[in-house]
């Protein structure tokens, strides 16, 4: 929409029930928020946040927020470029999940507007938004399916439950790897001393940690001070490690009820706030999908609606696919037999479960098969048996379903921005065309020409949708949060 000398691009952010009494404070938070985001997102463009405004929603008792964005006017080809822009930086930055940072009890999500009086700015706008949909999150490299595959296949790079608080499971870690060796350790020690004539520099600790303190700020002359120094701090580690070896076990006690009891309150809380927020737009496709069904010669507008329709949903994906492996992850820790593996075993420390997963994703069946017969031998065949009730467990992961509906979403916005190409080709509109000819490979369909097929195509989509969508809620409602990190 240009009003006057600006260029102003309107979008729906967010969408949710508010109490009367705190409406007004709590949109003034979310906008405070916004701005500040948006704006350093987009410090290195002209555009810049204007105002909001609030708009009734289809459901009773929601309202919509819309934001405007305004970049100075600019000739017809700056302009589109600068829309490209704004698109581009509005889905693949780091603002969305900084906003939810922010405010995560909110779901934001990028659309842009349709309220109101619609001039032909928006229609641009809207066309561009549409286009960087297909092109960042559908098709190449980049696709979201694409990350969500890498993400289930890489058990050791996903978001572990466990570094969600690092000290803390540091700390424990570090406590069971010195219980474990405890005797190991005490044996070391020893020899430590009687090598550095331990006996005498225990009875001097105070002249011992002295001697560190000169040696660090000012130097020592001699090579004998050196080594009385070295061998006094050489003492005073021996002490430190004696002294932790001697409280791990109470520590670990003590450090393991509140890990757990932290871990499942942030697992349970941040699925909770992604299911919600996916739930919420996952009617929106099938809805745009049914009007395309029921129109006879559906407008580029109406298309590109569809898709953006489609983005709205896409952007909520992610944190819930991630949030569903976290808690797939979190369950695997409490197969006791793989996540505590036995003393002098390959997988001593906690990381030598993930590598050993993370295998074959890494280095094939062979590595595979190596790591396999790693976990045999410090585990034991139980531990086998448990790993594999585990692995099929994860055939009904509810991210299996959240990856067909991605694909779905995908294959269906390709085939709308076809048509969307193919009516400005039709049309000869040099906007549209010049906005996806370095697309026109990926936009190319041999049915877009026949009779009916498009109709027929939304159906199959829309009910393919539809029975996906079911059956993700149902396996979202069986999928509990009783796992903790250790």
């Amino acid at each position: 929409m240009a009003r006057g000398d600006l260029i102003v691009a309107r979008l729906i952010v967010w969408e949710g029930a508010v109490p009367a009494d705190k409406f007004r404070s709590q949109i003034q938070a979310l906008t405070k928020a916004l701005k500040e985001s948006i704006d350093y997102t987009l410090r290195n463009t002209p555009w810049r946040y204007q105002i909001w405004k609030t708009r009734p929603s289809a459901d009773e008792g929601k309202h919509r927020l819309e934001i405007h964005i305004k970049h100075p006017m600019v000739a017809d080809k700056e302009k589109y470029a600068a829309i490209d822009t704004l698109c581009q930086m509005l889905l693949i930055s780091d603002l969305p999940s900084n906003l939810r940072g922010l405010h995560p009890g909110m779901s934001f999500a990028f659309c842009p507007s349709t309220e109101g009086i619609v001039d032909s700015n928006d229609e641009v706008f809207a066309q561009y938004f549409c286009k960087t949909i297909v092109e960042y999150l559908c098709i190449g490299d980049g696709k979201l399916s694409k990350k969500m595959e890498a993400m289930r296949d890489s058990f050791m790079d996903r978001n572990s439950t466990k570094f969600f608080h690092q000290p803390m499971v540091g700390m424990y870690n570090l406590a069971t790897q010195s219980e474990r060796y405890a005797n190991q350790i005490q044996d070391l020690l020893l020899g430590i001393d009687t090598f550095n004539n331990g006996t005498k520099l225990r009875g001097d600790m105070q002249k011992a940690v002295v001697a560190v303190v000169v040696a660090g700020n000012k130097g020592l002359k001699t090579q004998q001070e050196k080594a009385s120094a070295m061998a006094q701090g050489i003492a005073v580690a021996c002490e430190l490690i004696r002294g932790f070896v001697a409280v791990a076990p109470e520590l670990k006690d003590a450090l393991r009820p509140q890990i757990q009891r932290l871990n499942e309150v942030v697992i349970a809380a941040r699925l909770v706030l992604a299911k919600n927020a996916y739930i919420a737009n996952s009617n929106k496709p099938i809805e745009a999908l049914e009007k395309l069904r029921r129109m006879d010669n559906p407008t580029n507008e109406d298309l590109a609606t569809t898709v953006n329709a489609f983005g709205i949903l896409m952007q909520s994906t992610l944190p819930l696919f991630d949030q569903l492996y976290t808690i797939s992850d979190a369950e695997f820790s409490t197969v006791a037999s793989l996540s505590l593996a036995a003393g002098g075993g390959v997988l001593a420390s906690a990381g030598g479960v993930w590598w050993a997963m993370a295998a074959s994703s890494v280095g094939g069946p062979v590595a595979m098969i190596a790591a396999g017969a790693a976990v045999a031998v410090g585990c034991g065949v139980g531990a086998i048996v448990k790993g594999i009730e585990w692995g099929n467990k994860q055939k009904l992961n509810p991210s299996i379903v959240l990856l067909e509906i991605q694909k779905s979403l995908q294959e269906c916005s390709l085939f709308i921005l076809g048509l969307i190409y193919m009516a400005a080709q039709r049309d000869k509109n040099p906007v549209y065309q010049a906005m996806l000819q370095h697309l026109e490979e990926q936009l190319k369909n041999a049915n877009y020409a026949k009779k009916g097929y498009q109709k027929g195509y939304y159906k199959n989509v829309s009910e393919k949708l539809a029975n996906d969508m079911k059956d993700l809620k149902k396996g979202l409602a069986k999928y509990n949060v009783t796992a903790s990190t250790i």
